[in-house]
């Protein structure tokens, strides 16, 4: 019985916080589609206009993620291809899913919650990151 319950609580905070946090769209990402002329998106990441039917549409919490704690709806967000790769390079070193606990001075797994705002956290981190690139190698 006590399963049940941790499986309905999981899956309620997971909708909570897609709701709250998901619902929004990320920063510099209003009005994207179409807007580059007609066919035409803006990545996300690098700010280059991409093809329509080149655009990887991706998702900000991978699908095992989202399934492991019961989202069901995760938002996106368009890439070019290379930079889709390199988000996800950037996801394998940077997210983890445990965290070391300094009141009970060991590791513990990470909540749904905090799972998902580290990837939201290290999409941004890596846009931001791939502008200040972008911004040294213009000058």
């Amino acid at each position: 019985m006590k399963r049940g319950r941790w499986t309905a609580r999981r899956k309620a905070v997971a909708g909570v916080l897609f709701s709250l946090r998901c619902g929004e769209i990320p920063r510099g990402l209003s009005g994207v589609s179409g807007e580059g002329g007609m066919g035409k998106e803006t990545c996300y990441v690098c700010g280059g206009e991409i093809e329509a039917e080149a655009v990887v549409r991706h998702r900000i919490v991978p699908d095992e993620i989202a399934a492991l704690y019961g989202v069901s709806e995760v938002k996106t967000v368009p890439l070019c291809a290379s930079c889709s790769d390199e988000v996800h390079e950037w996801y394998h070193k940077r997210i983890s899913t445990i965290t070391y606990d300094c009141k009970i001075k060991r590791f513990r797994a990470r909540s749904p919650a905090e799972i998902v705002r580290e990837y939201e956290c290290a999409l941004n981190s890596f846009a931001q990151y791939q502008r200040a690139q972008r911004k040294k190698v213009k000058r």
